[in-house]
């Protein structure tokens, strides 16, 4: 709703501190590679999802310009359906999603190296 600000979107998203005292949860930290553009161990992989963080989306060149609006594309991807978490203070939006929320991007899973792949048909902004 968009009655709601950030942070009560946030205060209603899983902390992933919460999901650490569960057992049969395996959490790693993986790279994230944007446009061939490597960004280190950004993203995270939780039972084999991977995540990338929310505030990597307003590099991402799209044609819709809806990244520029972080809060919109939270409660887009919210509405969506697109499974969000936190983790020390930063959202990390499952990465399977973007390409729901983008549709000039794809993602995919490198799992040799353990790196999660998105594509944009747009330069990287700076």
């Amino acid at each position: 709703s968009p009655g709601l600000t950030e942070q009560q979107l946030i205060n209603s998203l899983p902390k992933l501190e919460s999901l650490l005292t569960k057992p049969g949860i395996s959490i790693s930290v993986v790279d994230v590679k944007v446009n061939q553009k490597k960004f280190g161990k950004v993203g995270l992989l939780i039972n084999g999802q991977s995540y990338i963080p929310t505030n990597l989306l307003k590099l991402l060149p799209t044609s819709t310009g809806l990244q520029k609006d972080l809060i919109l594309t939270l409660f887009t991807a919210q509405s969506l359906g697109i499974p969000m978490l936190t983790y020390k203070g930063s959202i990390f939006i499952e990465s399977s999603g973007v390409s729901k929320l983008y549709r000039d991007m794809s993602v995919s899973w490198d799992n040799k190296n353990k790196v999660v792949i998105v594509q944009t048909g747009l330069a990287l902004q700076n």
